[in-house]
């Protein structure tokens, strides 16, 4: 965590390794800060991905940058289409606040993982092992079901 620390500062991030160890426990970051690590560790990452990495702003704007990219790549999905499939897995997203979220870059890690499951995206598979976002999907559909039906609300933890 301290080389996470120091390669961040580097870069310009001011980071304190507590600070780290909470977010990545949490799992609550963003995918601009997602993108930092990456670019800090110089880890290995999907090679659409170079082109939005290396885009100029900040890292926010380069996660929008390839959250948008990523849905561009597929021309039958609309912001409507995404939202609808988010929403199979509980994920509930007004079309047009999800569309303003991404452009801004105002989105969670988690937002980009959960539409790399729903809208089969290539590549994400480096970093989290995609039988565990299959999973994770599966079981948020399944809450949707069981509620829809009257049943018990998750018991997911």
């Amino acid at each position: 965590m301290r080389r996470l620390a120091a390669e961040l500062a580097r870069l310009g991030t001011a980071e304190s390794t507590r600070s780290l160890e909470g977010k990545l426990h949490r799992g609550t970051f963003r995918l601009g800060f997602f993108l930092q690590v990456i670019d800090a560790l110089q880890a290995d990452r999907p090679l659409h991905w170079c082109e939005s990495m290396r885009c100029t702003g900040d890292w926010d704007a380069r996660a929008a940058r390839l959250l948008l990219s990523e849905i561009e790549a597929r021309p039958w999905l609309s912001w409507a289409e995404v939202s609808r499939r988010l929403a199979y897995i509980d994920e509930n997203w007004d079309s047009h606040e999800l569309a303003v979220a991404v452009s801004s870059g105002d989105f969670a890690a988690t937002l980009f993982f959960q539409c790399a499951v729903v809208c089969s995206f290539q590549g994400v598979d480096i970093f989290v092992d995609q039988s565990d976002l299959y999973e994770a999907a599966r079981k948020g559909a399944a809450d949707v079901r069981r509620r829809a039906q009257g049943g018990a609300e998750s018991d997911v933890t």
